[in-house]
């Protein structure tokens, strides 16, 4: 590694834990830091400049003020529980995606009761949800008048699923992020 990217990486690292001071205070910092090593690395004298400093993290420790932020609170910051919150978004996911036909059964059955609904052939048995677009008096639906109440009902039953895994979702990153 070259002196130059030593430099970068000892900053990148710095820069990581600088992140309790705001953008000008941090790219002041980082800007007087990297004129240093560099002034030192022109003398070739970098690898005394970096051993005085230390590492990177004690170094940057020293522009903490005493009360406000420090690196050690911003590593200690919680992290949100990820896969918490995938799972919760995942069943608003699921229950949103198997709302939307529940909600188009509920209102073709509000347009067409007669014509939509669950079908069933008794020749061979087969189940088809939707309009029954064959004349063949065989066919029989199912579901009759239960469609409509059972349309309503999952729809609502979906719908406040989606509302409370989303809710929860968000609620668990707020009480992390609080913490």
């Amino acid at each position: 590694m070259n002196e130059m990217e030593r430099i970068h990486a000892f900053l990148v690292e710095m820069q990581r834990t600088l992140l309790f001071l705001s953008p000008r205070e941090r790219h002041e910092i980082l800007r007087e830091t990297q004129s240093h090593l560099a002034e030192r690395a022109a003398a070739g004298r970098l690898d005394e400049a970096l051993q005085a400093m230390g590492a990177p993290e004690i170094y940057a420790e020293q522009f903490a003020e005493p009360g406000a932020g420090s690196a050690e609170a911003v590593r200690k910051l919680p992290q949100i529980p990820a896969l918490s919150v995938s799972i919760r978004l995942g069943i608003a996911a699921t229950a949103f995606i198997f709302a939307v036909p529940s909600l188009l059964a509920l209102v073709m059955e509000l347009i067409d009761p007669s014509g939509f609904g669950l079908w069933v052939s008794p020749e061979d048995g087969h189940f088809v949800f939707g309009i029954n677009s064959t004349s063949n008096p065989k066919v029989s639906d199912v579901a009759g008048r239960l469609m409509l109440p059972a349309s309503a009902l999952l729809s609502f039953v979906l719908a406040a699923s989606v509302w409370a895994s989303v809710r929860s979702a968000l609620l668990e990153v707020v009480r992390t992020a609080v913490r």
